[in-house]
């Protein structure tokens, strides 16, 4: 009989009626948090991969045909979302142990030219601020994106010197920012 309704309900989403799809919303979703939680371990990703599902499903709800139950299609699919989420973490943690491992240094990519100007406009005004080594130092990285090396070649200085500027710009730059965003 649960199973009927659940028939019910879904074909009351695939003909663009909303409650049908809040009601099987209400009765999977924390079902399915807890399924999905059980295997990432991860509260916000697991609620994640819950609303992308649910997101997915109303976006094809007209391409869906459930074979089985409707309790069962929902739980193989966020589990398939799940070994997905786990995959894409294996492969990010492997590409970073790589990264790691092989000692490169890492550039920030160049900003896109719509946000350069006001970006630029805020960070210089903010620079004027910094003390001229620190701000040159941090121009040089973050505005040109030069390596550290190179720019502790260019103002004949050690690398450490040109962290310990860059820090100290990051630092002061934090204050006036208050945080927002900078790392």
């Amino acid at each position: 009989m649960v199973a009927d309704n659940d028939q019910l309900l879904f074909q009351q989403m695939k003909n663009n009626q909303e409650a049908g799809f809040r009601l099987l919303f209400q009765k999977y979703s924390m079902p399915l948090r807890t399924e999905a939680y059980f295997r990432l371990k991860d509260l916000q990703l697991a609620e994640d991969v819950v609303q992308e599902f649910f997101l997915a499903l109303w976006e094809k709800r007209h391409r869906i045909n459930i074979d089985r139950s409707v309790k069962y299609f929902f739980y193989q699919s966020v589990r398939n979302r799940c070994n997905d989420a786990l995959d894409k973490q294996e492969v990010y943690s492997r590409k970073t142990r790589e990264y790691a491992a092989s000692g490169e240094e890492y550039i920030h990519p160049p900003l896109p030219e719509y946000l350069q100007g006001t970006v630029c406009k805020n960070v210089s005004y903010y620079m004027s601020a910094l003390p001229p080594q620190a701000s040159r130092v941090f121009h040089m990285i973050v505005i040109e994106n030069k390596k550290k090396s190179e720019v502790a070649a260019q103002m004949a200085v050690s690398v450490n010197t040109v962290k310990s500027q860059l820090t100290r710009a990051i630092s002061i730059l934090r204050k006036r920012f208050g945080g927002d965003g900078i790392q």
